[in-house]
C-alpha cells in the first residue's frame, strides 16, 4: 500500500512539473501594457497619409517611460502577447538592457507568426522573425532609428 501511494505521489509530481512551468501567472496589465498585449500592428511613430500618431507606438512610448518597474511584465509579454506586442516588448527590454534585449530579439528570429506593420503611409505583413532580424540590423532593411536604444 505504501509503495502504491508513493507511486501515485511520484506520478502526480512528475506530471505537474511541466504544467506548472508552462502556466506562468498572467500579471495584472493595465493601460499601455494592455494595449501592447493586444496590438494588432507594429508601427512607426507616424502612420497613414496624414502622419497620424500611432496608438500602438504611443503605448510603446508610455511603457518606456515606466522604466524598469515593468520589466517582469515585459518578460511575460514577450511570450504571451500578440505578434506585434511581442516585438514592442522586446524593444522595451532592449531599452532597459541592451544585452537582454538583443537576446530576446534573437529568440524572436525563430517566431514565424505573421505581423501587420505600418511604416509611415505603407502597410503590409511580415513575420515576427523577419522584423526581429531587421531590428537587429541583420535583414535587408533596418528601422533601428525608429526604435533606438536609449
Amino acid at each position: 500500500m505504501i509503495m502504491f501511494r508513493r507511486a501515485i505521489l511520484i506520478t502526480i509530481t512528475y506530471l505537474s512539473i511541466p504544467i506548472s512551468m508552462t502556466m506562468a501567472a498572467e500579471p495584472h496589465l493595465t493601460g499601455c501594457l494592455k494595449s501592447l498585449q493586444t496590438a494588432t500592428s507594429f508601427d512607426t511613430k507616424a502612420v497613414g497619409y496624414g502622419g497620424e500618431d500611432s496608438k500602438n507606438f504611443l503605448a510603446y512610448e508610455q511603457a518606456a517611460r515606466q522604466g524598469s518597474r515593468i520589466r517582469t511584465k515585459l518578460d511575460w509579454l514577450v511570450v504571451h502577447a500578440s505578434p506585434a506586442g511581442r516585438l514592442y516588448s522586446a524593444l522595451l527590454i532592449r531599452r532597459l538592457d541592451a544585452k537582454a534585449g538583443h537576446t530576446v530579439l534573437c529568440r524572436l528570429t525563430n517566431d514565424k507568426s505573421v505581423v501587420n506593420q505600418r511604416l509611415g503611409c505603407l502597410g503590409g505583413q511580415t513575420t515576427v522573425s523577419r522584423q526581429a532580424s531587421r531590428l537587429l540590423g541583420v535583414g535587408p532593411t533596418s528601422i533601428n532609428s525608429n526604435y533606438s536604444v536609449k
